[in-house]
């Protein structure tokens, strides 16, 4: 079994998995300012910088990592963390050689997100990774019925439901796109 999973959301954003003492802990990998931010996701991470640098390093040293991020043409060089690994100190981001350090607060990202995309751009980046997702499961329902697994079957189903489950919300968030378009500049 693998301690190591990711999935690519779009050129610049890699969500990550990585399974340390037993747990599963996520991981986002984004292009910021020519730099690749390593941002953990869990509170046990965010609430504990020890733990949180121990969990990081380990990653970082992970050949499976190191693989993906060769394939994603992504240098372990311009790979920063927003956890400073050297210190006890709060998060910051090394920008590499520019040579300033400055705070990294997730609520700039979230800023910056809401920024450079319209709420036109959203919805539809949303339905794309729905769409992929609903794609994957509907081929592997279509290997289990070629395999003779039977829509009877309880696996089978449940793979069944997932796909409704995405077309579902597919289908809810084209709706509301479609209301929300009126004014796709205005912030919320």
């Amino acid at each position: 079994m693998l301690d190591f999973e990711f999935e690519i959301i779009d050129e610049n954003t890699i969500n990550l998995r990585y399974q340390y003492g037993g747990e599963w802990l996520t991981f986002n990998l984004f292009l910021r300012e020519g730099d690749w931010i390593l941002h953990p996701f869990q509170g046990i991470l965010l609430q504990n910088r020890d733990m949180c640098r121990l969990v990081v390093t380990d990653l970082l040293q992970n050949k499976t990592f190191h693989m993906m991020l060769a394939k994603q043409h992504i240098t372990l060089s311009s790979v920063r963390s927003s956890v400073d690994l050297g210190q006890a100190a709060a998060p910051t981001i090394d920008s590499g050689d520019r040579g300033d350090r400055r705070r990294y607060q997730p609520q700039d990202e979230i800023s910056d997100f809401i920024q450079e995309h319209s709420l036109e751009t959203i919805h539809q980046m949303e339905l794309e990774l729905l769409g992929r997702r609903k794609t994957l499961y509907s081929e592997i329902l279509q290997r289990m019925f070629m395999d003779g697994i039977n829509p009877s079957d309880e696996e089978f189903l449940a793979i069944q439901n997932i796909v409704r489950a995405y077309s579902d919300a597919m289908s809810r968030l084209s709706g509301d796109s479609e209301s929300s378009n009126q004014d796709s500049k205005r912030r919320w």
